[in-house]
């Protein structure tokens, strides 16, 4: 297993409570891909350098976690259709 990060922009207009949902749809997402997860930081809203979608404002999460790098294809592939997220990025981590 690899080590990976993955930051999320998720849509503003989300309440406290989407937003938790959210957040557990990725984390049960990568679980069920086999993955472990290390550690989710949720940034908060954040002003964004350009508009995303008509949108000024995001609220950024990142998610540490570890998971085979064959399963990282269909993260990618659900990340792409949920609708509450406006951006994702994926990295390997060197640790």
């Amino acid at each position: 297993m690899r080590k990976y990060e993955m930051m999320v922009l998720f849509d503003p207009s989300l309440e406290d409570e989407a937003l938790k949902e959210e957040v557990s749809k990725v984390e049960d997402l990568i679980r069920r891909e086999e993955g472990e997860i290390e550690k989710v930081d949720i940034w908060g809203r954040r002003r964004l350098a350009y508009p995303v979608n008509k949108k000024r404002e995001g609220i950024y999460a990142i998610f540490y976690f570890q998971v085979n790098p064959d399963r990282l294809k269909e993260i990618d592939r659900v990340m792409k259709i949920n609708q509450k997220a406006m951006r994702f990025m994926v990295v390997k981590r060197e640790d």
